[in-house]
């Protein structure tokens, strides 16, 4: 590699909810480590994400 870093988009899998729901289960299971959060607040990061999304696709 070679040159300064440059900020890069995301492939557009990650930004697939599913995908992540699937993976942090996933995670969980294989940890044993679980979370609860309030699910209000994944409301709100997924209109970040999407937001995200948005910008860095135009």
């Amino acid at each position: 590699m070679r040159g300064a870093p440059e900020l890069q988009r995301s492939s557009d899998g990650s930004y697939d909810r599913e995908n992540a729901r699937r993976l942090w289960e996933i995670s969980e299971e294989l940890t044993g480590v679980t979370y609860e959060f309030d699910r209000s607040l994944g409301a709100q990061a997924g209109g970040f994400a999407s937001d995200l999304a948005a910008r860095w696709s135009g």
